[in-house]
């Protein structure tokens, strides 16, 4: 009897192991020390696009998901010959996923030795890290603009040299060392840790210099949970010169994830009580059927998403069609497959919102099960991660972006100096020509040439300059109705229309009038050239959260892709009129004072402009 009930106790253990280890978001396997497979988990063979049969033992490499290339083959063999011999070994590949699109993994060999020390197994281990690849994004080269993005966030932010020595870093990376800046830097990171949170760093550290790749990680420090980022700053020649470290304080989603899941149990028998909580959350929470379709949603999700609770509730279809559309076919399998199969899961993505501004948010989604064991709902949260996707992307590139400033800068120097002489000549031989010389024409051309290439260079000089502002606080609709009022005569001459649709009660923001005037003259004047006569421009202004937001909405008479994705660049213009010329300083100006500008074309014909600044 006693053994019949060990057998039960084994057998109940050993399913719920492999229920864990089938439903583990990672890709697990084991195989024998030569590479012959002997287990692998549901989630690997889904992805890997695998059945048991193309894997039990048979040589890893010479699986169908292997099977594809060469390099992968002989890659995979080597990792296994290492860790058979005793190594671990890590290393990442770009893959095919499930659903067609190109997916990285990272993948590790670990060996398992008996009591003698041999090698028995190899646990194969591969994670999805597509996520974790950051859209490099062209940013502000002023030192000014970097130092305020240093320091605006509640995030730590480091930057240091290959041997440790602090190069920069914010008044909250300062503080957690419990010194000022200026103390902080020149000192070696490494000196301010214990030995064995140094030795853990310094290792991090050269796996970014090895890989030159990000690395991304989570510990513990003085009982709080910290999400590290480590991203590699290259130098001219590609190597690894710097390394920016950006660290973010995520105890309290963490707690709040698992009280969520604590509690959910409890709260489904209260729904008093659940609301209470949900409702004062500064996330979007909501309950989904198992077909999809909505049960709940807070009140957050209007200031998130600017819907109303009401216009989501029932079947989901704008809850997915808000979805932005790269993202979408990710973010439905991860939904069908979490209503369908009960599987937990996490992603970063982005949303249109009603007024049509693209916002990041991390979604959590648990699946709960019904007595008879099926997904009876899924339980979850969205965050709004907007500022720190965006902040993440302007502090990669501050470093780079400010070196290319200044090569920049001495480039366009270099050039002026030949260019004023060229001109020079040019002029005065075109002046002593009598108008019947036959060269005239030739000469004619050379002068356009080198004033156009010194119109360009004027605009590339304005362009890389620093910008210093005297900052005030300014009514924006004041300042939108002062641009439109001054413009009014070149609007009557082309028999424009303009649609004037400001919200009122909107707070007073921080800028610098005379710039920003000019700015948005220019953006309007912009769009005047590009309208058909007699179009309607509409310019309407609204409070968006904790930002004040304007879209200028206009026809066009031919705009493709390209020309909205370099619509602000400064030499694809074959037009050199002077607001041309001051169009890329537009964009440049909002984005030092701490706003965004994004063109679209929402539909054919019709370009939108959208700009947002903090209030």
């Amino acid at each position: 009897m006693e053994r019949l009930r060990i057998e039960e106790e084994m057998k109940e253990k050993e399913s719920r192991y492999r229920a864990m280890f089938d439903h583990s978001d990672q890709l697990i396997g084991l195989m024998m020390p030569d590479g012959t497979g002997l287990e692998i988990n549901r989630t690997a063979l889904a992805f890997m696009g695998m059945d048991e049969s193309d894997v039990f033992g048979k040589p890893c490499w010479e699986t169908p998901f292997w099977a594809r290339s060469k390099e992968l083959r002989e890659q995979l063999h080597e990792a296994v010959k290492t860790a058979g011999d005793g190594g671990i070994v890590h290393f990442e590949i770009t893959h095919a996923g499930p659903d067609g699109t190109s997916r990285y993994i990272g993948f590790s060999l670990k060996p398992v030795k008996d009591g003698t020390g041999k090698v028995v197994f190899l646990i194969f281990e591969g994670r999805d890290i597509t996520d974790r690849k950051l859209a490099e994004q062209a940013f502000s080269k002023s030192e000014n603009t970097a130092r305020a993005l240093l320091n605006a966030p509640t995030d730590t932010f480091l930057l240091h040299d290959l041997r440790g020595m602090v190069l920069a870093a914010n008044t909250v990376a300062a503080a957690r060392f419990h010194k000022s800046v200026d103390e902080l830097v020149g000192t070696s990171i490494f000196d301010l840790m214990s030995a064995r949170t140094a030795q853990s760093r310094t290792m991090r550290a050269r796996q970014v210099i090895e890989s030159k790749m990000p690395v991304r990680f989570e510990d513990e420090q003085q009982g709080r949970t910290y999400d590290h980022n480590l991203y590699p700053i290259l130098d001219a020649r590609g190597e690894v010169a710097q390394i920016a470290i950006y660290a973010r304080d995520v105890t309290d989603y963490k707690q709040a994830v698992a009280h969520l899941e604590e509690r959910t149990a409890d709260l489904l028998n209260s729904e008093e009580k659940y609301r209470t909580l949900v409702e004062n959350v500064p996330i979007v929470v909501y309950r989904m059927g198992p077909t999809g379709e909505t049960i709940f949603v807070n009140r957050v999700v209007e200031d998130m998403f600017g819907f109303q609770s009401g216009e989501i509730l029932g079947p989901p279809d704008l809850w997915y069609e808000k979805v932005y559309q790269e993202d979408r076919p990710r973010v439905e399998e991860l939904r069908r497959k979490s209503l369908q199969e009960g599987k937990e899961f996490i992603a970063e993505y982005r949303v249109t919102r009603k007024d049509g501004y693209i916002t990041y948010v991390m979604e959590h989604a648990i699946p709960v099960r019904s007595a008879n064991g099926l997904v009876g709902s899924v339980d979850g949260f969205i965050m709004d991660v907007t500022d720190t996707v965006k902040l993440q992307e302007k502090l990669v590139r501050a470093e780079e972006i400010k070196t290319i400033g200044e090569v920049s800068a001495r480039l366009a120097h270099e050039i002026r100096n030949p260019l004023v002489s060229v001109g020079g000549f040019a002029r005065r031989i075109f002046s002593s020509m009598g108008p019947d010389d036959p060269n005239r024409t030739r000469v004619e051309i050379i002068v356009k040439e080198v004033d156009r290439m010194e119109t360009i260079l004027r605009m590339m000089l304005s362009y890389i300059q620093p910008l210093d502002l005297n900052m005030s606080l300014v009514d924006p609709n004041s300042l939108v109705t002062t641009v439109l009022k001054g413009l009014d005569s070149r609007i009557r001459d082309r028999k424009m229309h303009v649609d004037l649709q400001l919200s009122p009660g909107i707070p007073q923001i921080c800028i610098d009038r005379p710039r920003m005037e000019r700015a948005l003259e220019v953006l309007v004047k912009n769009a005047l050239s590009q309208m058909p006569e007699g179009g309607t421009l509409t310019v309407s202004s609204s409070r968006k959260g904790r930002n004040f937001g304007l879209i200028i909405r206009y026809p066009v008479t031919s705009m493709s892709p390209d020309d909205v994705e370099h619509f602000f660049y400064p030499f694809t213009w074959s037009r050199m009129m002077s607001e041309i010329v001051d169009l890329p300083l537009s964009k440049t100006l909002v984005d030092k004072l701490g706003g965004t500008i994004e063109v679209s074309l929402d539909q054919p014909g019709e370009l939108t402009l959208r700009v947002s600044l903090p209030c």
